[in-house]
């Protein structure tokens, strides 16, 4: 049985070679990490890693670059999930939500 991809928002797939600069909130700006991108949407972004226990559900990040573009504000994030994303237990996809601030009503 297949899994059901019932997505709010549209994804959009990368070249190979793409890449998502991740840093934690209590870390300096020099200890950020590069991973590969597998794809964005208005709602959030994936990305490979190869350690299951990086990122768990609910860890917040922020986003400081995505497909060689720095950020001038860096993107807040919620990790949603760490699956398997191989049957050999090699790379393992992260699913992330944005978290944007609500806009004030006037």
């Amino acid at each position: 049985m297949g899994t059901i991809n019932n997505r709010e928002f549209t994804r959009h797939d990368f070249r190979p070679k793409m890449w998502v600069k991740i840093l934690r909130p209590n870390q300096e700006i020099d200890q950020f990490k590069m991973f590969r991108l597998l794809d964005i949407s208005k709602g959030g972004v994936s990305f490979i890693i190869n350690n299951p226990t990086e990122f768990k559900r609910n860890d917040i990040i922020l986003i400081l670059e995505v497909e060689d573009r720095v950020l001038q504000v860096p993107i807040k994030a919620i990790v949603k999930y760490v699956w398997a994303n191989d049957e050999f237990g090699v790379d393992y996809k992260v699913g992330i939500e944005f978290l944007l601030k609500a806009k004030k009503s006037a």
